[in-house]
Order: structure tokens, then sequence, then C-alpha cells
């Protein structure tokens, strides 16, 4: 949920975690893909961002269903298409 974060969350975990951004067009084209890819598959995605600036999630899903990790970071696990479209994610078509 932050454009900057994606990176970050990548860079920690090695690339054992995938994310991507809102847009449909990105500077690594392949983690879109295999994001789309998972979505359409109904894998787990989730949603990370700082807490504090959930775009309006909490209106959208049960807030117990989001966790807060160190008062600083949200998780939200189940995101699906129709979620992340409201959310104003972009998907290759």
């Amino acid at each position: 949920m932050h454009p900057l974060l994606q990176w970050q969350v990548m860079f920690y975990s090695d690339e054992q975690i995938i994310s991507r951004w809102t847009s449909e067009v990105e500077r690594y084209p392949a983690y879109v893909r295999e994001m789309d890819g998972a979505v359409a598959d109904g894998e787990p995605v989730a949603l990370v961002g700082y807490v504090g600036d959930t775009h309006g999630l909490e209106n959208m899903v049960s807030r117990e269903a989001i966790f807060t990790v160190d008062n600083r970071y949200f998780v939200y696990v189940g995101a699906d298409k129709a979620l992340l479209k409201k959310l104003r994610f972009q998907f290759v078509d």
C-alpha cells in the first residue's frame, strides 16, 4: 500500500515474498505478472502498509482481520481481485 515499501519487503525477505504497487506498469514487470497470476489462481495475497495509511481498507473488511506489526505496519491476508480493484490496483488483462 506504499510505493517504496514493496521493495523493502522483497529485499528483506530475499525475494521469498514478492510484492507490487497498484499500477500495472512497474519497474520490474515480472513481479506484476507474478502477483496478478497469484490473484487469478486464488493464492493467498496480503496487503501490507503503514498503520494509519490503509486507503480505507478498514471500511472494506473486518477490522479484526487487519493485523498490526510492531505498531508500524498493517497486514491483511486474503485480498481478492474485487477488493484490490476497490483499492485502485490495476491489472494487466
